[in-house]
């Protein structure tokens, strides 16, 4: 589905395919999500109710060639498509990033982000920080002045970008500004897709006179097949059709249940704002259910493990390192230690002892590590793990000998796995 989506062949269903299998994958996985998956969600369920194939898409390339088969004219032929999309779908589209936005921008309004402290302590964070982050901590009161500029900007730009005058232009510059943003976290942080999907979600703001300015952007299609009943996905098929009736209700009922989502999700208690927050029809089964409250404060749990493995012939080894010897220094860049952003997702929730209960994860997660290494060392019984635990490792202040500030490393035992769960490979 998402190679034919990508191609655009068979759009409409593609979509609906690409959306059906987001939903039903991300609900078996909630812990190792983020906003980009929720984004990416989203979009996809207004992309069910919008022209994705008029342009760009093996499904225009063939409309044009049956409309040149079917002796439309080169006149006919090369009619342009109408540059404009109006729909309550593509209102909804563009509500939903500036919800994004705006909600996010509500989420940040605390002292965390008035004081100016939570950029500084996101780029050193263990389980986000790329290696570019510590270039840019030595910015000093930099860090502060783009941690209050970003939260102005988040509050300015959902605004802007629906700004009756100069549209055009100021749309134009809002987009690059957050693309922009976008791209400085991707640089910086570990955030998994949400760059790459928010740079997509903006697309929908760039205006026809911006791709215009570029002829090889058009594309000329037949503004209708005469006598064929055929016409581009984007002209109105008739004013009265049940289905175009019944996509128009959906539509609206959907944007009806995100707003209520997203007001209620910006209370302590959503559930007693509004009875429909509550639909789980609506919020998990439709995949409307989001909240985007980001980085809305400095982020906890800023630590790293390891996964301390005695091995039969009693040496120990962190096989998050692929099996170099236990070092209880803390790794250059510890984001790296994790195979990828799913994985670091997953451990960062492992850390938590809480009522969401993910930290029931650790049991099949450290047996997956423990199988993984023996299996790949079958037919080596010395090199067999007979005992494995995870460690938790933070920093914290300290006061040296000499009355110095400095950062200790402190370990704690988090899990250790029962060793009658441990089957060595033959």
């Amino acid at each position: 589905f998402a190679g034919a989506l990508l191609a655009g062949f068979k759009t409409r269903w593609a979509v609906i395919g690409s959306w059906l299998m987001a939903v039903s994958l991300q609900n078996r996985v909630p812990p190792i999500l983020n906003g980009g998956d929720d984004l990416c969600r989203m979009l996809l369920f207004w992309g069910m109710f919008l022209p994705l194939g008029s342009v760009w898409s093996v499904d225009s390339r063939r409309r044009r060639r049956l409309a040149d088969s079917m002796g439309a004219g080169t006149e006919n032929s090369a009619a342009s498509i109408s540059e404009k999309v109006l729909s309550l779908a593509t209102a909804a589209v563009m509500i939903q990033m500036a919800l994004m936005y705006l909600c996010s921008a509500i989420f940040k309004s605390n002292a965390d982000w008035f004081h100016g402290e939570v950029i500084a302590k996101t780029l050193a964070h263990d389980f986000y920080a790329k290696p570019m982050a510590g270039l840019i901590l030595k910015s000093g009161f930099l860090l502060k002045l783009m941690t209050w500029g970003i939260f102005a900007f988040e509050w300015l730009a959902p605004l802007l970008l629906f700004l009756p005058r100069q549209t055009v232009r100021v749309r134009v510059l809002i987009v690059a500004a957050l693309a922009l943003m976008h791209l400085g976290i991707e640089i910086c942080l570990h955030v998994g897709m949400f760059s790459y999907v928010a740079l997509t979600g903006l697309i929908v703001f760039l205006p026809s006179e911006f791709w215009n300015r570029w002829r090889r952007f058009r594309f000329p299609m037949p503004a209708s097949l005469p006598g064929s009943g055929i016409r581009p996905a984007n002209v109105p098929a008739g004013n009265g059709t049940v289905a175009r009736k019944l996509a128009g209700i959906c539509c609206a009922l959907a944007l009806i249940q995100v707003l209520i989502v997203n007001i209620g999700g910006l209370v302590a208690r959503p559930g007693n704002a509004t009875g429909l927050a509550a639909w789980n029809f609506a919020n998990l089964g439709l995949g409307l259910g989001q909240k985007w409250n980001m980085f809305e404060e400095t982020p906890s749990k800023d630590g790293w493990y390891l996964a301390r493995a005695t091995l039969y012939n009693k040496s120990e080894i962190d096989l998050l390192r692929d099996g170099d010897p236990i070092d209880w220094t803390k790794p250059a860049h510890a984001a790296g230690i994790y195979r990828n952003h799913r994985w670091r997702k997953l451990f960062r929730e492992m850390a938590y002892d809480d009522s969401l209960g993910y930290q029931v994860f650790r049991v099949p997660v450290a047996r997956h590590l423990v199988r993984e290494w023996n299996e790949s060392r079958r037919g080596e019984s010395s090199r067999q793990i007979v005992q494995f635990e995870f460690v938790y490792s933070m920093e914290h202040d300290s006061m040296s000998p000499d009355n110095k500030l400095v950062q200790v490393a402190v370990h704690r035992r988090l899990f250790r796995l029962d060793p009658a769960l441990i089957t060595p490979a033959p």
